[in-house]
């Protein structure tokens, strides 16, 4: 009686043995390099495998059928495959991923417990774009005026080299340049509106309202400049401006004027950008003489 109970559990497991399929394979990029953790799964069983570093992968199948294969990574292109698995050939894959250009959202990381993310902030976030810095520009030098005249609720500067007194909705804003705070209250030079020329910067984000998303001392809201990149056309490209200003009536001592050069370029994996420039400010005259 035991030796027929064997026979019949040996049967068994040759039968389910025999049914169980795998499917595995290789998996690189275009020019053949094995890629490791991208993850493979089978839509039909919600379950996978993980590339190692020679980039093969194994993955087990209850039966023979037809499944449909989903091989994806950071960085890369998903790639679906249809299978049709059989008992008479074992599944081997060749699979070729293609580098993918689109960018994860921005994550800001905070000292709170919960993640944010920058599009989900409960916050009333104002850009000015180059096309409209450049015509502020063009009106007036002054990086203070520039902002005081796109930004409704920012404050008009003293006109001194200080930007004490310049408020975003009657608190002191934090001034940021490509995210790098530039004060703190602990710290506050009473110049970070002003720390920058307005030829090198492309565009300003500005979050009105408290926030603590980069740290303390943004009372009134962030003022945030983002930089120009460099012109990777070539190994050399410049950029020059030159602009007069003045009055034409009693205009006595108000001519002045603004001379710009940049240079940027790429050499191989090198690209740079070189900005100087040169003003002189004439006198502002609000009242005629009589």
């Amino acid at each position: 009686m035991q030796k027929v109970f064997l026979i019949v559990l040996v049967f068994l497991a040759s039968i389910g043995n025999g049914n169980a399929q795998s499917v595995s394979g290789f998996i690189h990029d275009q020019q053949g390099k094995p890629l490791s953790n991208i993850s493979l799964s089978i839509r039909e069983l919600f379950s996978g495998a993980i590339s190692d570093s020679s980039g093969h992968f194994t993955i087990s199948l209850p039966a023979s059928g037809k499944y449909t294969l989903v091989a994806e990574g950071i960085g890369y292109g998903t790639v679906i495959k249809s299978l049709e698995i059989t008992k008479s050939k074992n599944t081997e894959l060749d699979i070729t991923l293609n580098r993918s250009t689109t960018s994860l959202k921005e994550i800001i990381v905070t000292a709170s417990r919960n993640p944010e993310i920058v599009d989900h902030t409960p916050a009333s976030v104002q850009v000015i774009n180059p096309k409209e810095f450049q015509t502020q520009s063009a009106i007036s030098p002054n990086l203070s005026n520039i902002l005081a005249r796109a930004v409704p609720s920012l404050g008009f500067a003293t006109n001194t080299t200080s930007n004490t007194g310049q408020t975003l909705r009657g608190r002191n804003p934090l001034i940021m340049i490509d995210g790098i705070p530039q004060s703190t209250p602990l710290r506050n030079g009473s110049r970070d509106v002003m720390t920058i020329d307005p030829s090198v910067i492309e565009r300003v984000e500005v979050i009105k309202g408290a926030t603590a998303i980069y740290g303390n001392g943004a009372d009134g809201g962030i003022i945030n400049y983002i930089t120009k990149k460099p012109t990777t056309a070539g190994p050399f490209n410049a950029y020059s401006t030159v602009a007069i200003t003045g009055m034409p009536v009693n205009s006595a001592n108000t001519f002045g004027g603004k001379i710009i050069q940049q240079f940027s370029g790429k050499i191989k994996k090198f690209d740079y950008l070189v900005s100087g420039s040169h003003e002189k400010q004439g006198c502002t005259k609000t009242a005629r003489e009589e």
